[in-house]
């Protein structure tokens, strides 16, 4: 089964004082993903990566974001997720 995928990257403020070998093994990481057919996406200077992630999700993939709202809605009343 083939199904598309995004790797993302959230940039931070400390990323800048990384040693270059680890900036270079995260530079690695996304060129891998690109070359197994992932739409890498890097999203910079980022304070909060949990809300820059839930940003990127609800404004990329509407539908995921709604169906997060039905998650939401259903854990609190207890059920399980459609």
């Amino acid at each position: 089964m083939r199904s598309s995928w995004i790797a993302v990257h959230v940039q931070t403020a400390t990323e800048e004082h990384l040693k270059d070998d680890a900036k270079d093994r995260i530079q690695e990481t996304l060129s891998l993903a690109e070359r197994l057919g992932a739409e890498v996406v890097v999203l910079p200077g980022a304070l909060d990566v949990a809300a820059e992630l839930l940003n990127y999700a609800r404004s990329a993939m509407p539908a995921a974001s709604s169906w997060g709202s039905r998650a939401s809605a259903a854990s609190a009343a207890g059920s399980p997720a459609p």
